[in-house]
């Protein structure tokens, strides 16, 4: 899965017409001359896209050509940053509420490779064994070289029982690995709580989906009917993160007060603060959280403010 990603993924959805490129608002920041710089940068991309519309050895498909373009230009500032079409942003939203047919992997770009952040537990990818920071060379004998996460995604899904081959390299390898897995449902529940001992609970947040405060909540009451809670292990291994809400929300739970996280934009009134509320009658007992390499993006979020803020270890 990709969660989406994103501490984290930046993800842009960005529907481009050409005729309203940029706003008044956007145009009375921009001096004169950037504005003419611009316009002559977009006059040759459209003397470009002339050229090939009628000389190029085969008709071109000019809305994909358009998006690869789109693709591209978000793909030059960083990683992170990817354009989704309508259809793509659906996905998306698919990602965080219900389930999908794949092998069960978060993506990401990392020195231009396309980089397993990590697999989903019990799942196809989690069963043949690959790892964080496993690098995916080919699929389907399609090299990933200028391949974008979202594209990468939407190869490594399809209907459930097919199957799919990567070409894997890990660090210490000699040569790439060939692994074919077989495509299957992958359901988006993503916790899991129980008692290890009377009183000591063990909680494991696989993603963050858009329920998954809810459901954290619902639990951890489910589990105090049982027996007191005099202790937690909340464990974030291989989390590669999720909605951003729902980390603030999680984090929030355990803190009374204090900043969670904070995102900067390029202009002051983008930023934005997420603070700790104190809601009362919170229990203080022990808290250990459990990170490794795989826990990327808002399970980083949760973890850095309860270490932060000395609400655990």
């Amino acid at each position: 899965m990709f969660s989406i990603l994103q501490a984290l993924y930046k993800i842009i959805f960005i529907t481009l017409f050409f005729s309203t490129f940029f706003s008044h608002a956007t145009m009375a920041e921009i001096s004169q001359k950037e504005r003419e710089a611009t316009y002559k940068q977009l006059e040759i991309f459209s003397s470009v896209l002339s050229i090939l519309q009628e000389n190029y050895v085969e008709e071109i498909d000019t809305e994909q050509v358009l998006n690869g373009a789109i693709r591209g230009l978000l793909f030059s500032l960083d990683p992170h940053s990817s354009y989704l079409s309508p259809e793509n942003f659906k996905e998306l939203q698919e990602d965080t509420r219900g389930s999908f047919s794949g092998i069960g992997i978060e993506v990401t770009i990392k020195n231009d490779l396309l980089t397993i952040v990590s697999p989903i537990a019990d799942t196809p990818a989690d069963r043949a064994g690959l790892k964080a920071n496993d690098l995916i060379i080919e699929i389907n004998g399609t090299k990933t070289k200028n391949m974008g996460p979202y594209e990468a995604i939407k190869e490594l899904r399809g209907p459930e029982g097919t199957e799919v081959t990567i070409s894997i390299h890990r660090e210490g390898w000699d040569k790439l690995k060939e692994i074919t897995l077989t495509r299957a449902m992958i359901p988006l529940q993503s916790l899991k709580a129980e008692f290890l001992s009377p009183g000591f609970v063990y909680i494991r947040i696989t993603n963050f989906q858009s329920h998954t405060s809810r459901d954290f909540k619902t639990r951890l009451q489910e589990l105090k009917k049982e027996h007191p809670i005099d202790g937690m292990i909340l464990d974030l291994r291989n989390n590669p993160g999720g909605l951003l809400h729902q980390a603030v929300a999680i984090s929030d739970y355990f803190l009374d007060s204090g900043r969670i996280v904070s995102t900067m934009g390029r202009k002051e009134d983008q930023n934005t603060v997420f603070s700790a509320h104190d809601t009362g009658g919170r229990q203080q007992y022990p808290l250990v959280v459990l990170v490794n390499e795989g826990s990327a993006s808002a399970s980083e979020i949760v973890a850095g403010a309860i270490q932060d803020h000395k609400r655990g270890i």
